[in-house]
């Protein structure tokens, strides 16, 4: 064989090499990062199959699921109170016995007695690996609403469950400052990633006085070192910016985490209250590279909807954001509860700056957005509203192009996505109110082929 004909078959060689490698890196970051398959809405989803599961252990405040008795079944944890005169929060661990199938739940953690009955409460979770030993844990913030002599107060704590891999978890219970009240309950109240580029994930939370992120830095011994982070000014004159909702992620790749922030700004212009959402970006070193402040106003204090995503698949994620679609009637906003966002894009660079609008996503009924899968030539977003518990899927085939939609599930209270019966689709799993039952209702909503979930009788105790 020539020299010549050898480089050629060499480089070809290579070649062949570099992609075999380049997909197994694609496969791998796949199962990382959980890349769920959607498919056709109109074709694979409506209807959608529902499957209902219900436990007598009170009212629904917050939910997450993960496997966390490593049989690699998503299992569920859920957070509730006691309607009937309750004082403390109750968190339950739901094992998934293979196949899609729950047993009665596990109580793993209460919280410190309240000196008043709970009068409401919300909740949000992450899941993750805090201490790197293998096993989930799960973060969850919980804001208790009580009454202290005849007038609302509100409680914020978070619980740490730290996972020993087997479905038991250690509790560990938290103070915190007051962030927010139930009514405007954010996505996400809490962001976990890695702040300090220690490789272990601490725990960042919003504060409103003064307006600021706190960021809880773990110190590898299930121990916490409190410390201020950002600092959150207002865009206009006469207003405070009151941070609700937060994203990390690493945006300028330095290894370090920065973080998404959306909230409220309270305005006083001309002597009259008023309320715009914003964002704002900030990263690792304080540096603020993106700012944005909605040109509606909203009628009540509302946090946008932010979330990061590669919808333009070139490696950089992508900021998409909620705000008011147009400005509402009381009318709208409190008597029918219908909330009109539209959702912006902003392109991302490998700087962390967003600097480009792209366009309008969608039109939701509803400000939270859960998912948003595929990219711009076929997106799906599914979209839970606040107001009135909605939870909608809606896809795209571009900006503007609505593939189809349709509304799943009302009154959910907590909602979480993961795949129950292990077929690589995604499942909507809600906590629904019960109106007086003092009782967890979960349905999971799966594609309309998909098999049926549900409910095995367990001789443990709930």
């Amino acid at each position: 064989m020539e020299r010549g004909e050898m480089r050629d078959l060499l480089k070809k060689r290579a070649s062949q090499y570099i992609l075999v490698w380049f997909g197994i890196f694609l496969m791998i970051n796949n199962w990382t990062f959980a890349q769920f398959r959607f498919g056709d809405v109109r074709r694979d989803w409506f209807p959608p199959a529902l499957t209902t599961l219900e436990f007598h252990v009170g009212e629904p405040v917050a939910l997450e699921a993960g496997d966390f008795n490593g049989d690699g079944w998503d299992d569920l944890v859920i957070g509730v109170y006691n309607a009937q005169n309750g004082r403390q929060i109750s968190t339950f661990y739901v094992p998934n016995t293979g196949d899609g199938h729950f047993v009665s739940p596990y109580l793993v953690a209460e919280s410190p007695v309240l000196q008043s009955p709970i009068q409401g409460a919300g909740g949000e979770g992450v899941v993750a690996d805090l201490d790197n030993d293998g096993d989930l844990d799960v973060v969850m913030f919980y804001t208790i609403t009580v009454l202290e002599d005849g007038t609302p107060s509100v409680k914020n704590s978070l619980l740490v469950l730290w996972g020993n891999g087997e479905g038991s978890f250690r509790p560990q219970w938290l103070e915190m400052p007051l962030v927010v009240y139930t009514f405007m309950q954010p996505v996400n109240p809490v962001a976990v990633a890695d702040f300090d580029g220690d490789g272990l994930k601490d725990i960042a939370y919003p504060k409103f006085y003064p307006p600021s992120i706190e960021v809880l830095y773990n110190r590898g011994d299930h121990s916490w070192e409190r410390k201020e982070f950002i600092l959150i000014p207002a865009k206009e004159k006469s207003s405070v910016a009151m941070p609700l909702s937060l994203v990390a992620d690493d945006l300028d790749g330095d290894g370090k985490s920065d973080v998404v922030i959306g909230g409220f700004c309270v305005t006083n212009a001309d002597k009259q209250q008023g309320y715009k959402r914003f964002v704002k970006v900030y990263l690792n070193d304080g540096r603020e590279v993106f700012s944005y402040l909605s040109d509606v106003p909203d009628l009540t204090p509302l946090a946008p909807s932010v979330y990061l995503t590669d919808l333009t698949n070139d490696g950089v994620k992508e900021l998409v954001l909620t705000k008011p679609l147009r400005k509402q009637s009381p009318k709208e906003m409190y008597l029918d509860r219908k909330w009109i966002d539209e959702c912006l894009i902003f392109r991302g660079a490998r700087s962390g700056k967003f600097f480009y609008y792209l366009g309008s996503l969608a039109v939701l009924w509803g400000e939270v957005v859960l998912y948003i899968g595929g990219d711009m030539s076929l997106y799906t977003i599914i979209a839970w509203s606040l107001g009135n518990g909605w939870i909608g899927i809606g896809q795209w085939k571009g900006m503007g192009y609505q593939n189809g939609g349709f509304n799943v599930l009302d009154d959910a209270v907590a909602v979480a996505l993961g795949d129950i019966d292990n077929d690589s689709w995604i499942e909507i799993i809600a906590a629904i109110r019960t109106w007086g039952k003092n009782a967890t209702r979960i349905v999971i909503v799966t594609r309309k082929k998909s098999k049926q979930v549900g409910m095995l009788e367990s001789k443990h105790s709930k």
